[in-house]
């Protein structure tokens, strides 16, 4: 018999211990839970603060929502807060171009589509960068008469676009009863593939801005109270 298996020790695993030892095992396992759960209590306690925190926030105060520090491990209120800021910040949007442009007010939520391809963006979304963005450093913003919708026809709609170089393109959109389709484009230069090109350009104004980038200040002003 192995000398160690005679005097009780137990090797396995690279671990080895005396079967005497079981007493100081038990009780590092015990405190160890004790431990967790103290953890686990604690944590319980910060979410629950969190949760009543968050309740208190005036549902229309974008800038509240999606400042509100959780918890990264707080799924569920992050989930929460997440979607009461989105919807917070999407509200405002479809109010600002309703009062810009009321002939398209029933098309802002319908989704954009290039031909047959979803986009998976709205038609407002279009107006994200535009709307809620203003450089923090230098304070530009895109002016909306840069970015700017008119009716063409009883079916139509022109979203005419100013580039910082001075040259524009127009976006031809044909809205139906479900979605509004970019249909063609009107450009000095010559574009291959339109379609295909025009694909990241159009979800690029659709990206929410960079969080020192925020434009609260005339969220705030012109939207929802």
């Amino acid at each position: 018999m192995d000398e160690s298996n005679k005097k009780g020790i137990i090797r396995g695993s690279g671990i080895s211990y005396s079967k005497d030892s079981s007493p100081l095992l038990l009780h590092l396992e015990n405190n160890y839970k004790t431990v967790v759960d103290k953890i686990n209590e604690e944590r319980k306690e910060i979410y629950e603060k969190e949760k009543i925190s968050f309740t208190a926030i005036d549902k229309k105060n974008c800038k509240a929502l999606y400042e509100f520090p959780v918890s990264d491990d707080n799924e569920e209120l992050n989930s929460i807060k997440n979607k009461a800021s989105a919807e917070c910040v999407d509200a405002k949007l479809i109010k600002i171009l309703s009062q810009k442009y009321p002939f398209a007010k029933s098309h802002l939520t319908k989704k954009v589509f290039l031909m047959q391809k979803d986009l998976e963006i709205s038609f407002y979304d279009l107006w994200n960068t535009v709307i809620l963005a203003k450089n923090s450093k230098t304070g530009f913003k895109i002016s909306q008469e840069d970015f700017n919708l008119t009716q063409q026809g009883k079916d139509k709609l022109r979203l005419k676009i100013k580039t910082l170089d001075g040259s524009t393109i127009v976006f031809i959109f044909q809205p139906n009863d479900k979605n509004i389709i970019v249909t063609n484009i009107e450009t000095k230069e010559q574009v291959g593939n339109w379609e295909e090109t025009l694909e990241p350009v159009l979800k690029k104004f659709a990206e929410w801005p960079a969080p020192e980038n925020w434009d609260w200040e005339y969220l705030n002003l012109k939207g929802v109270k």
